[in-house]
């Protein structure tokens, strides 16, 4: 299936993985691990505030990028369906003219978007909390507290935590799919605390492809 194409950005934050009808979605079996972090520690910044990001396209396979510019993420608020959601507005790599946006809201300490689902959280940490299976390409999402820190643009940040996506494919299901392909793939949404989102990599390319883009934070600006 050498035309396989995986949007994997869309399918954390977006309705082009929310539309479809028949995936099987798994209710979080996590175990809250701590009161004392709050959503707000990590999601920092009201109406108008702005991060600057440089993107990239990284080749895993010899480490090299290429440069594609810069982005600006901004936070809008928005109503549907009478519920107040925070709007993350950002340029969508590599389509620079179309503009996507990230939909959260509070639902007992849970952040969802417009769906329902869970997009960030700090009270279920190192264990999955979404899973869905799209006809045997599997997309399981956890949050994890990062041991280590994490260096962009912006500087270092130590107190960080991971909204992690796993891509993995059932063989069975999908019997087509390059044999060669690697058997899972990880990408990441790192969030600092009294920061927001520092980094990020995503998927627009074939399943067989060995590159992805990156999001680095350069300067941010909170509104409080």
């Amino acid at each position: 299936m050498n035309n396989v194409k995986v949007y994997l950005l869309t399918l954390i934050t977006t309705a082009a993985v929310t539309a479809c009808q028949n995936d099987d979605d798994v209710s979080p079996t996590a175990v809250a691990v701590s009161s004392s972090l709050t959503n707000s520690d990590y999601l920092p910044g009201k109406k108008g505030s702005t991060w600057i990001y440089e993107v990239y396209e990284v080749d895993t396979s010899d480490g090299s990028e290429v440069f594609l510019g810069n982005d600006t993420m901004i936070v809008s608020d928005s109503t549907i369906d009478s519920v107040n959601y925070r709007v993350y507005s950002y340029k969508f790599f590599p389509i620079q003219t179309r503009i996507d946006r990230r939909f959260m809201r509070d639902s007992s300490g849970l952040m969802i978007n417009q769906f329902g689902e869970i997009v960030f959280t700090t009270q279920l940490l190192d264990s999955v909390i979404r899973e869905q299976n799209f006809s045997g390409l599997i997309f399981s999402y956890k949050m994890e507290k990062d041991s280590i820190s994490k260096t962009v643009p912006a500087g270092n940040f130590a107190d960080i935590l991971n909204y992690k996506t796993i891509f993995s494919y059932d063989s069975i299901l999908v019997p087509t799919l390059p044999p060669d392909l690697p058997p899972k793939r990880f990408y990441d949404k790192i969030y600092a605390k009294d920061v927001g989102l520092i980094f990020e990599t995503w998927d627009y390319i074939s399943l067989r492809d060995k590159k992805h883009f990156e999001r680095r934070l350069v300067s941010y600006n909170l509104i409080k």
